[in-house]
């Protein structure tokens, strides 16, 4: 045993373990790809396998930190009975570690935006639990599954928590879009969102929460919040109307779609004022 940055205790010795014996946690996992894991069962080569890597927890039971493919793999041709894998073994690992761990170990092979954003909140990562706070706080949680009351969009949710720091410099490193960040930001966007459209899973697209959440980080002193909450209520065909009315603008004046759908926000907002119009974003 040697200690390591993901745990008091980590093994680096490897062992042979029934795969039987191997759990899932699917908190530390990406959703299982039945069709790649069997294809990868298939046409598995033992000598090319490669090592699994587990944790024993206190409970004395193995959960797999990398390698669920291969081992549902394994399982579907050889079965469960007795079937041995190579295994690296670590022990004593919370489950924030076993999280980090698995996106150290992913890294290389570029998991997708909300698989990282899930393995930080479990790491205990202080934005990523921020925001999280933040949307369930709202109603909304975060999930891979687009559904009503689910987001998907962790893009735009960061950009929207770090006060769109990355288009001010896009070299800003993480500690420095967390000084610059407004978390109150994307309470009032994604509380905006909720009031109107009552949280169904068109309204959390990841334009509208840029959008909305652009519009607010510049004009927001000056608008009358619960006009402009009412008027999006209203508006035509909804948030996907907006978003392709947004889509059509683009295509006339260019720019990212969440830039345009806050000017058809600002234009939403200006029609029928005689006072109080706000100035347009560009």
């Amino acid at each position: 045993m040697s200690r390591t940055k993901f745990g008091a205790e980590s093994a680096h010795l490897t062992k042979w373990l029934p795969v039987g014996e191997i759990e899932v946690d699917q908190t530390i996992q990406r959703p299982l790809n039945v069709a790649w894991a069997e294809r990868i069962g298939r046409e598995l080569d033992p000598d090319l396998m490669g090592v699994i890597h587990v944790s024993k927890r206190s409970n004395d039971r193995y959960v797999v930190i990398d390698g669920q493919h291969r081992l549902y793999g394994v399982k579907n041709v050889f079965g469960n009975n007795g079937t041995l894998v190579e295994c690296k073994v670590y022990e004593g690992l919370s489950r924030s570690e076993e999280a980090a761990l698995f996106v150290g170990l992913n890294d290389f092979r570029r998991p997708t935006r909300i698989d990282v954003f899930l393995k930080n909140v479990v790491a205990n990562d202080p934005d990523a639990v921020a925001i999280n706070k933040i949307v369930r706080e709202i109603g909304f949680r975060v999930d891979r599954v687009k559904a009503d009351g689910t987001i998907t969009a962790v893009g735009a949710l960061e950009e929207v928590y770090y006060g769109f720091a990355d288009l001010r410099d896009p070299k800003l490193t993480d500690e420095e879009k967390r000084k610059l960040g407004i978390p109150a930001l994307l309470r009032a966007t994604l509380t905006l969102i909720k009031t109107a459209w009552g949280g169904t899973a068109d309204s959390v697209h990841g334009h509208l929460i840029s959008g909305i959440g652009r519009l607010l980080a510049t004009r927001q002193r000056v608008l009358d919040i619960e006009d402009f909450t009412l008027k999006l209520s209203k508006y035509p065909g909804g948030p996907t109307a907006l978003i392709g009315a947004a889509a059509g603008r683009r295509s006339l004046t260019g720019g990212r779609v969440g830039l345009n759908v806050a000017e058809v926000c600002v234009d939403l907002y200006n029609k029928g004022r005689r006072v109080g119009k706000i100035e347009p974003l560009r």
